[in-house]
């Protein structure tokens, strides 16, 4: 974990992590993205830089460290699929990975940082029960996560990603319309989600260069300029 430099990236990140509200009102998509495009392009091309940064370095062959990598990866996986989504206008499925983008990332965390050697075997054999909130306290009582911003994040929208990766209300309202049963997504809401899971996948990036081995091959400063030019971006 790259602690001494951590609390940058994710301050830059918290901009956009803490400002999705889960709101009821519809506004038909069509061009009112602006620039859809533009947002799918950025989106492939962080999925790119990623992979550019992170290939060839060396993580620690152990249960534990292997395991938090799945993890992350997974988180960075998901970014990609939700710009395949939304550039093929599958709006719901994009947002139904909000949730799951933000386990996997807590989940890396917590592995990376906090798990002991018998918790990570309970984990890999799907018998580890905590609650999301524990892996949150536990990765929060580190200094580099202790601002809580996970908490807020958490706070703020866990209900409204469980609704959407459920199906449940907020997914339901979104694909109704005035005439027919179709996808309704508020442009802006759009937006948000792309954002909140390109900044999730930056975190992802840089907490797996951190648990590289070959340190003289990572560029920490490039995923805190990353950071930066996505919240500007946003």
């Amino acid at each position: 974990m790259l602690t001494s430099c951590l609390s940058s990236p994710k301050q830059r990140a918290g901009q956009i992590l803490t400002r999705l509200r889960p709101q009821r009102s519809h506004l038909p998509l069509g061009n009112a993205l602006g620039r859809p495009m533009d947002l799918v392009q950025y989106s492939e091309d962080l999925s790119k830089w990623l992979n550019l940064k992170l290939d060839g370095l060396t993580i620690p062959s152990d249960d534990t460290s292997r395991a938090a990598a799945a993890c992350l990866d997974m988180a960075m996986e998901h970014q990609i699929a939700v710009s395949i989504l939304v550039k093929n206008k599958l709006y719901g499925s994009a947002f139904s990975l909000a949730r799951c983008t933000l386990e996997a990332y807590v989940r890396g965390i917590w592995l990376s940082n906090c798990a002991n050697e018998k918790q990570t075997k309970l984990y890999l054999k799907d018998k580890l029960e905590l609650t999301f909130q524990t892996y949150i306290n536990d990765i929060e009582k580190l200094e580099a996560y202790s601002d809580g911003l996970l908490s807020t994040v958490k706070k703020n929208s866990w209900k409204f990603f469980n609704s959407l990766t459920h199906t449940g209300a907020h997914q339901a309202i979104r694909r109704n319309t005035d005439k027919s049963i179709d996808a309704n997504y508020k442009p802006e809401e759009v937006r948000e989600i792309v954002w909140f899971v390109n900044a999730i996948s930056i975190l992802a990036g840089y907490e797996v260069a951190g648990m590289a081995t070959d340190k003289d091959k990572v560029n920490t400063q490039a995923f805190v300029d990353k950071m930066q030019d996505c919240a500007k971006a946003s």
